[in-house]
């Protein structure tokens, strides 16, 4: 009975060893799958703020491109709009895309609050449906993804991130 109790242990220890091999290997797999997705712009689709929809085809071609994920909650958001409204000469040769998973009219608050709601060079998204992380990646805020003029990727940042570094980082690309 014993022999039997020691053998049923170890198949179970190996079961679940072999499954968390097995969770280990899936997640390294999505990862690298996921940093070759972005290594150039992914194909997106979001919600404007006036309700129409905003892909790939909408952005500016030639022009560095700045996504930046963000809640209007999240102080270091609220610090990283104040930061851009304060720096916002730096970006006049950028676009830059900010999303957010929160309603359009919360958005349209945020904008205005910081006074980033009339830059012809900002554009606000809402993504109600969740799929800014299935698509670059991340569900960490604020994200800031920097890409140069071709649609590659030059910068990723989770969490916080110096303006000028945003800036900083294409200097010479635009």
């Amino acid at each position: 009975m014993r022999k039997q109790v020691k053998i049923l242990f170890v198949a179970l220890i190996l079961f679940f060893i072999g499954v968390l091999v097995c969770l280990i290997v899936g997640r390294l797999q999505t990862k690298n799958k996921m940093t070759e997705q972005i290594k150039s712009i992914p194909a997106f689709s979001f919600q404007s703020l006036n309700g129409e929809l905003f892909t790939n085809d909408n952005l500016k071609i030639g022009v560095t491109t700045v996504f930046i994920y963000f809640n209007s909650t999240c102080h270091y958001c609220m610090n990283k709009a104040s930061l851009i409204q304060k720096h916002i000469n730096g970006f006049e040769d950028y676009q830059l895309v900010l999303i957010s998973e929160e309603s359009p009219y919360r958005i349209k608050e945020f904008a205005t609050q910081y006074k980033l709601d009339n830059h012809a060079n900002i554009t606000f998204l809402s993504d109600t449906q969740s799929h800014f992380t299935t698509v670059f990646g991340s569900s960490t805020i604020p994200y800031v993804l920097v890409y140069d003029k071709e649609k590659k990727l030059i910068g990723k940042f989770k969490g916080l991130v110096k303006i000028e570094t945003i800036i900083d980082l294409s200097k010479g690309l635009n």
